[in-house]
């Protein structure tokens, strides 16, 4: 005897096996896993019998408690911890169409897999701001998702930090926001493999997205809107992670993407809009083995007011800030110090300050902001810069030195072309220039 379970997930994420000899998984568009185990059990049944592995249903409906393992539409659970309480590693755990009030918490390897839209989970307890230091506050804070284990994917389904039952007095933007975190990794230990796909995250306090653990990780083709204007508010953060963020879209939050301390993490192709800091890169390398951030085929568009678009700060290796699209924001792309003699590049950007008031396109400075100061050496190739009150700006601070190497870079419709407070700058042609080597204004 035979049975076939289709699952519209990217990866498998492991064997699902029942009472039969040979029970296959077929991951639609990908490969086909096989187990022939006899019977594989997970969690223990009110009876204190095992419970067999396989995907576990979750229902507005459902109520079937433990005694069934939530393991069929019909016999379906009520709430989705109840659901990963009784999962084998590598369960899929299936949530349908409703409103779920739950802070869940996953303590295991699973995939966590809504039903689009119309799964939408609300924290169910309001703590958007117990403190003002870190973003779990001692496990004080409300996220409506927390990570406890190494490869877990969290796919088709939306987060929304208000829960209309209950009230916080925290506004943002119209929405009265209860939980501090949308889905966030424990800082308890180093959790890798973590996926975030196709999830909207919307109306959080703090963190809409947060890799912290130092693990893997990827977040992909997902949303996040408005996230408050704390000053330390991030839409997606890496710390000390390696990984991919990749084809989301950024609305209306303080910092849309920022790695710190990043191992080695591919930010690509993502769009953020309205936000006062685009995409950063924040310490990069800092951990031994890792390796460099590369910033490539982004858009960032109407920053707010003094904000930046794509920007580095203080790395230890160096970042690689390649093929982006910024328009209408003060700063277009920067380079702020650097915690090592290292040669950050910035190649075939095109900036556009849509002729803002003391916009800059390019801006390199030795300045480390409220941590001192540092030497900067920085190569712009084949960039464009059109529209800004000042092209390039490079600036030094006292005893420290800014390089920068302009080569085929379109400096178009600014004010000033290049300002430099007494540092090295340096235009210069190579023989295979695709852009033109000029400067007009």
């Amino acid at each position: 005897m035979s049975c076939t379970i289709r699952r519209a997930l990217s990866v498998v994420t492991g064997s699902l096996a029942f009472a039969t000899s040979a029970c296959t998984v077929a991951t639609v568009g990908e490969v086909t896993a096989t187990s022939s185990a006899a019977l594989v059990t997970g969690g223990v049944g009110e009876a204190g019998g095992p419970i067999a592995c396989g995907v576990r249903y979750v229902t507005l409906e459902g109520g079937a408690s433990s005694r069934s393992g939530c393991r069929s539409p019909s016999q379906a659970c009520a709430t989705i911890q109840q659901a990963v309480a009784v999962a084998c590693p590598g369960d899929v755990v299936l949530v349908g169409a409703g409103r779920f009030a739950e802070n869940v918490v996953v303590d295991r390897p699973l995939s966590l897999v809504g039903a689009g839209d119309a799964t939408v989970i609300v924290p169910a307890a309001s703590s958007p701001a117990p403190c003002n230091d870190s973003s779990l506050c001692g496990g004080a804070a409300s996220s409506v998702v927390l990570v406890r284990a190494n490869d877990v994917t969290i796919a088709d389904l939306t987060i929304d930090g208000d829960n209309p039952a209950i009230t916080s007095g925290a506004v943002v933007r119209g929405a009265d926001v209860d939980a501090r975190n949308g889905i966030a990794t424990d800082t308890g230990g180093l959790f890798n493999g973590l996926e975030v796909r196709d999830v909207t995250v919307k109306n959080v306090y703090l963190r809409g997205i947060e890799a912290s653990s130092g693990g893997t990780f990827a977040v992909v083709q997902s949303r996040v809107v408005n996230v408050s204007n704390d000053e330390q508010a991030v839409a997606i953060l890496d710390t000390e992670g390696a990984g991919r963020i990749e084809g989301n879209l950024i609305v209306d939050v303080t910092a849309a993407i920022v790695t710190n301390r990043s191992q080695g993490t591919h930010i690509a192709g993502n769009t953020v809009r309205r936000a006062a800091s685009g995409i950063r890169s924040d310490n990069a390398g800092l951990v031994a083995g890792s390796s460099p951030d590369v910033i490539e085929n982004n858009v960032v568009t109407d920053c707010a007011p003094d904000g930046f678009g794509v920007w580095s700060f203080a790395p230890y290796l160096p970042v690689t800030v390649r093929g982006n699209r910024v328009s209408r924001c003060s700063v277009g792309l920067a380079d702020l110090g650097q915690s090592a003699p290292v040669h950050s590049l910035f190649v075939e950007n095109q900036v556009d300050g849509g002729s803002l008031a003391d916009s800059v396109g390019l801006y390199i400075s030795t300045s480390l902001l409220q941590y001192g100061s540092s030497n900067v050496l920085v190569h712009a190739a084949g960039n464009t810069i059109e529209n800004a009150s000042i092209g390039v700006y490079v600036q030094e601070q006292t005893g420290f030195t800014a390089g920068v190497d302009l080569e085929c870079d379109a400096l178009m419709g600014d004010g000033e072309a290049i300002v430099s407070d007494d540092a090295a700058v340096t235009v210069g042609d190579r023989p295979a220039c695709l852009l033109p080597a000029v400067v007009r204004n």
